[in-house]
């Protein structure tokens, strides 16, 4: 059975307040769909630029590390140089010690003035040959004497020498040391700081993967809404243009009795010989009634 007009508007006019809810609520989701798209972006943005900047701060961290490596490394050899140079001056030492025990009891200051003296003598007097050779004998006793004095002096001098060696190696390990800590601190800080932000990053992408989540769930609720808005928007062309349809059947239904009451009526107006309108005339002619 078809449907009445007035079936047909009460129809199409239901049709179109859903067709207007549903594009109002599909507009609705769009600007959902675009504020999650712009919050997943902000997320993205954020992380990719504690991304560039852990990546900054992981090398200066490598950089310290190998800084505190290299540091290490000569702080050891410090240590080994000064160990080495202790051992030597402990050998030293001992030497010194022999020499010691063979120092004779004249100052070599006392030993020159006598080699000296001797030296004079022989040079400036005449001496008989065994006193010559005496005198000869008793210089290089005497040198013998001063050569033990120097060696001493010369243990006493490499000893002296090898311990300020040994403490200067003291000194510059325990400053590696220090500049060793100083960047072990700091890449130790940095660390911290990187791990901070891998924890934020983490953070980060795993909102962005939610929003994204958040954002196709809209989405696809859109696409659902777009599809109900075309099947609506359809029903309510084809019921608006049934409704012109049947509209226009009744006017020419209307028309059609229309015709025929003048029709009607024309035909008694003849039958009583009374005269005609121009309109009743007309429709007695495409009648064929005269």
């Amino acid at each position: 059975m078809r449907p009445t007009t007035e079936e047909l508007k009460r129809r199409a006019e239901e049709l179109s307040l859903e067709l207007s809810r549903l594009r109002g609520e599909r507009d609705t989701l769009r600007f959902e769909a675009k504020r999650l798209a712009e919050k997943r972006d902000a997320l993205r943005r954020e992380a990719e630029r504690l991304r560039s900047e852990a990546a900054k701060l992981r090398e200066k961290r490598d950089t310290l590390n190998s800084e505190v490596k290299r540091l290490k490394e000569a702080r050891e050899e410090f240590w080994r140089r000064r160990r080495e140079a202790l051992k030597k001056m402990k050998e030293v030492n001992l030497k010194l010690r022999e020499v010691m025990q063979r120092l004779p009891p004249k100052s070599a200051r006392e030993l020159k003035g006598e080699i000296e003296k001797v030296e004079w003598i022989i040079q400036t007097e005449p001496l008989p040959l065994e006193e010559e050779r005496r005198l000869v004998e008793n210089i290089r006793r005497l040198e013998n004497q001063l050569a033990v004095h120097r060696a001493a002096r010369s243990l006493l001098e490499e000893a002296s020498k090898l311990r300020r060696e040994a403490e200067s190696f003291r000194v510059k390990a325990e400053e590696s040391h220090k500049e060793l800590l100083r960047a072990a601190e700091e890449s130790q800080s940095h660390h911290e700081r990187l791990l901070q932000l891998y924890r934020e990053i983490r953070k980060l992408r795993a909102d962005a993967d939610k929003v994204q989540r958040q954002y196709l769930e809209v989405r696809e609720r859109c696409r659902v809404l777009d599809a109900k808005c075309r099947d609506v928007s359809k029903e309510v062309r084809e019921c608006r243009e049934e409704l012109r349809r049947l509209e226009e059947e009744e006017r020419a239904k209307r028309l059609l009795e229309a015709q025929k009451e003048v029709e009607k009526h024309a035909l008694e107006k003849l039958k009583r010989k009374e005269p005609l309108t121009f309109e009743e005339f007309k429709i007695l002619v495409e009648k064929g009634k005269v």
